[in-house]
């Protein structure tokens, strides 16, 4: 490749994160990740953000946790979401998500074939070989939080699933702790699927809040179902309330 074409290159940075888990007893296992060509910008968003709920007297009695946690949706009380949920809308980022109900006949006969690991790397797949294929001509960097996975590292995972790429596409991926700022917005856009997808009574909010973010989701892929929604597709298969809660319960084989 020409220099001129190594300065011409475009650099999309994406940011990988889980909700629920293969093993344990939630209803459903969610990968999500967000896409951006302006990562520095979400970082000095979110920063600010931080800075102002440790300024504000509202969050004085929950200063030391903010400085510790940061945003983690699970972790941060109510307010605090409130605040988050009202920046994700207006950061530059584009959204896909790989999402199984677990409690479907398909996930079932998975469980009893693969090991978690096995099927933490289909989901992984699922999600950023599509990404990778649609960016192949830009330098693409993968950011994921650390986990740990039985009988197989994320580590491990991770090598072999970049080094099985053809070798013509610029790719690079590192692993990083919950101080990584912009994993946050992966998170609480995971955490609006879980609770939408496991509350057997949903918060009327967090369906507003899906609707807030909508614009910015791409493509929600319903293993389970074998399923796209897009926002591309038509009237049954776009992005919306709808649609997701239906293929989400739909066919479990």
């Amino acid at each position: 490749m020409s220099l001129q074409n190594l300065q011409n290159k475009k650099t999309n940075y994406f940011y990988i994160d889980e909700s629920g888990s293969v093993n344990n007893n939630s209803k459903v296992f969610i990968h999500g990740c967000i896409k951006t060509d302006s990562p520095l910008a979400i970082t000095t968003a979110l920063t600010e953000l931080k800075q102002q709920l440790l300024d504000s007297l509202y969050y004085e009695d929950f200063a030391t946790r903010i400085k510790e946690e940061g945003f983690h949706a699970t972790e941060n009380n109510m307010d605090m979401r409130a605040d988050f949920y009202k920046l994700l809308p207006i950061l530059n980022y584009r959204s896909y998500f790989v999402i199984i109900n677990k409690d479907t006949e398909y996930f079932k006969k998975l469980k009893s074939e693969k090991e978690e690991h096995e099927i933490f790397s289909l989901t992984l797949k699922k999600l950023l070989l599509d990404r990778i294929e649609k960016n192949k001509g830009d330098k693409n960097i993968f950011i994921f939080e650390t986990i740990q996975i039985s009988k197989k590292s994320l580590e491990n995972i991770l090598k072999e699933l970049f080094e099985s790429l053809d070798k013509t596409y610029d790719c690079e991926y590192k692993i990083v702790g919950k101080e990584e700022e912009n994993m946050g917005v992966v998170d609480y856009l995971n955490f609006i699927f879980n609770h939408i997808l496991t509350d057997e009574k949903p918060m009327k909010r967090m369906f507003q809040n899906f609707e807030l973010v909508a614009p910015k989701i791409a493509v929600i892929y319903l293993l389970n179902n074998n399923v796209y929604l897009s926002r591309k597709k038509q009237k049954h298969y776009k992005i919306n309330i709808e649609n997701l809660l239906n293929e989400f319960g739909g066919k479990s084989g």
